[in-house]
């Protein structure tokens, strides 16, 4: 049986307890979960790395997250990129998703974030 192929998800949150939490829940040795905490880390992790998955917030200390999926669209435009995010109005999940997101999911909704990552990592 061939090992599975490694899925990689870079984590944008300022919230390390946010990133330790899906780690444990997705803790599968086929999985890496990256964390990064500014807007500008992301963009530097996402040109230097191969990422499955970019998984955001919508704020950010140096940005919002809206500008941040802009720029991963065109860093990796077949990437998926999903927001998990406190701010749960509709205008907010609109403005995700006409920034580029394929999934807008409201915290703290722990199973339809696991359930919607499930989906991209089968």
């Amino acid at each position: 049986m061939n090992a599975p192929k490694l899925f990689r998800i870079l984590y944008v949150t300022r919230n390390e307890g946010d990133c330790l939490l899906l780690r444990a829940l997705l803790d599968f040795p086929f999985i890496e979960i990256v964390m990064a905490e500014t807007a500008a880390d992301a963009v530097i992790e996402a040109q230097s790395g191969r990422f499955n998955l970019y998984l955001l917030e919508t704020r950010l200390p140096d940005g919002d997250g809206f500008e941040l999926c802009r720029a991963m669209r065109e860093i990796a435009p077949q990437t998926p990129v999903v927001f998990y995010t406190g701010d749960a109005g509709e205008n907010y999940k609109q403005k995700g998703l006409a920034a580029g997101a394929d999934v807008y999911l409201a915290k703290p909704y722990v199973d339809s974030l696991t359930t919607t990552l499930t989906k991209f990592i089968m």
